[in-house]
């Protein structure tokens, strides 16, 4: 499913995730789905998620077409209790980067994942260069 940022050459990456997340993600089930249209579309090599021309998918795009309609959709109906109130403007106050990395550093602190692990994991100052202690 394409390359990690800044790596050449071949490699396995293996992703340590649930099945299903808690809240009922079939999360396995979605990463092979993306896998087997790669597959079948002889587009391995492309990132995850590009667009008919195996280009990434912009910030600007995902947000636009997928993130923004669905968080208002959520907004709207109140979901989980109102977790997105009324008078917050979504597209002001969520974006890809912003909003992805977030969530995944409050569920890891939640999980009380060490603060090295997850500064390994995003790659920040120069932890992918050093050995990681795994807290």
């Amino acid at each position: 499913l394409g390359r990690f940022k800044g790596e050449d050459g071949d490699r396995m990456h293996v992703f340590c995730l649930a099945s299903t997340s808690g809240s009922g993600i079939q999360t396995r089930r979605i990463l092979e789905r993306v896998a087997s249209i790669h597959e079948v579309e002889k587009t391995e090599s492309c990132p995850a998620f590009c667009d008919e021309e195996g280009f990434s998918l912009t910030e600007k795009f995902v947000e636009d077409e997928f993130l923004h309609p669905i968080l208002e959709e959520l907004q709207s109906t109140g979901w989980g209790n109102n977790a997105i109130p009324k008078g917050i403007e979504v597209r002001k106050s969520y974006r890809c980067a912003r909003t992805f990395r977030r969530g995944a550093d409050i569920t890891a602190m939640n999980m009380e994942v060490g603060e090295t692990v997850i500064n390994f994991v995003h790659r920040w100052d120069k932890y992918h260069e050093q050995k990681c202690d795994w807290q």
